[in-house]
């Protein structure tokens, strides 16, 4: 009887394990479906883009609501700035009006001590008329013209602080050289951060996170 029940306890727990197994492969197979399904290549970004008509105007935000204006990470913010985005007339009926707020992090001033997280961080918030719209730069990114038309060779989503934010490869070289950009809905306003250098400082991701939970 001892040795009977040893071998049930000894099935139970591999199938036990099996099942566990088969459940973490089910989740990753749906987190790649709801990959797929968000950059869907039969949606171009002119064949997907939000209406223009009725959008509302916008209440520009002020500049130390729409920005984290101290330090992160140990940079500190520069030259913070607000503008209000302005497109030639050729252009100008093609996207929807909105509010830029942007911000560079980088070494205190006199700090003489070198270190990779120098490096700036950029930050850009677009405060934009509705959700449709910060949903749509969010699967076509901020520049659409510059994403190949299979978006997923660039673009993928990934979960960062409980929150899942698109990351843009595009301008990042195999020695992670170059500039990487991460950027997120969060109702009507798109958050960008882009980093100059291999040194992703995450602190980064977290605290604008905190601020503008996304909306994906």
């Amino acid at each position: 009887m001892p040795r009977k029940l040893s071998l049930f306890s000894l099935a139970l727990v591999f199938f036990s394990g099996l099942l566990a197994l088969l459940g973490y492969k089910f989740l990753q197979w749906r987190e790649a479906e709801k990959n797929a399904s968000f950059f869907r290549e039969n949606k171009t970004p002119a064949s997907d883009k939000p209406s223009l008509d009725n959008l509302p105007t916008i209440d520009p935000m002020k500049i130390e609501h729409a920005l984290v204006l101290e330090e992160i990470g140990g940079l500190s913010p520069k030259g913070p700035e607000a503008s209000k985005r302005w497109y030639q007339p050729d252009v100008a009926s093609y996207w929807p009006q909105e509010m830029d707020f942007t911000v560079e992090y980088g070494a205190k001033k006199h700090d003489p001590t070198p270190h990779p997280s120098e490096v700036p961080v950029g930050v850009w918030v677009y405060q934009l008329p509705n959700e449709d719209w910060a949903l749509y730069f969010a699967k076509h990114s901020p520049m659409p013209s510059l994403v190949p038309k299979n978006r997923s060779l660039v673009l993928s989503l990934v979960k960062k602080f409980g929150n899942r934010v698109v990351v843009d490869r595009q301008f990042r070289d195999p020695d992670e050289s170059g500039k990487l950009l991460y950027f997120w809905p969060s109702g009507k306003n798109l958050i960008t951060i882009l980093y100059y250098s291999p040194v992703v400082n995450e602190e980064f991701l977290r605290r604008y996170l905190d601020k503008y939970p996304s909306s994906l």
